[in-house]
């Protein structure tokens, strides 16, 4: 089977190149999605893209979903170290086979590639119960990116949103990336007018 590996952390695309291949499969790896088009343009076929959630300011969502609309696209299992809840039911709206977490033990990670060039889906009981339970979020956000958007709105710098909802200023990123993608901005301030376009937000700029 050829994987194809995209995770903005050389360390870690390295290390699970090498579990894979350990596995019997054939592995290419790149840290950023110009790597990854490039390597899904060319031969060897890819049949399956392992790819992280959240690639520094790139999409990662962004990009499964772009995979997905090619003529022939192959599976796409995603990757993340976000304990996030509400990171799982926007991960699965991608088309994606499923999620496996950075904290999965080389034979989970080896088990849930295989499952998902297979043709199966990979969730946790734990993320099973998160998709189920996931409230509703107005205008396609999540919880925790409406969380984010409420945290830009006051103000607030990556870092200091950081420490707000205890997660990391990378996970931050992502968050408000997506924000900008789901409200159709180009940057923060223009995030922030959108939302109060859509009556997302209350209070007048």
């Amino acid at each position: 089977m050829n994987l194809l590996i995209v995770d903005d952390q050389a360390v870690v695309a390295v290390g699970l190149a090498r579990l894979l291949e350990g596995a019997g499969h054939s592995v290419q790896w790149c840290t950023d999605l110009a790597g990854a088009r490039q390597a899904l343009s060319g031969p060897p076929v890819v049949d399956l893209l392992l790819l992280d959630v959240h690639l520094g300011p790139e999409d990662g969502l962004g990009f499964a979903r772009e995979v997905r609309t090619r003529s022939q696209p192959p599976r796409v299992l995603l990757l993340t170290g976000d304990l996030d809840p509400s990171l799982v039911p926007a991960a699965l709206t991608t088309g994606a086979a499923g999620i496996v977490r950075k904290t999965a033990t080389p034979d989970e990670l080896v088990r849930a590639v295989e499952t998902a060039a297979a043709g199966g889906t990979v969730l946790s009981l734990d993320d099973l119960r998160l998709v189920l339970t996931a409230p509703k979020a107005a205008e396609g956000l999540s919880p925790r990116e409406f969380d984010v958007l409420t945290l830009l709105d006051a103000g607030l710098s990556t870092a200091a949103m950081a420490e707000r909802l205890f997660v990391s200023q990378h996970t931050v990123r992502g968050h408000v990336q997506n924000l900008l993608r789901k409200l159709g901005a180009d940057s923060r301030l223009s995030a922030l007018a959108e939302a109060r376009r859509r009556s997302l937000l209350s209070r007048e700029p």
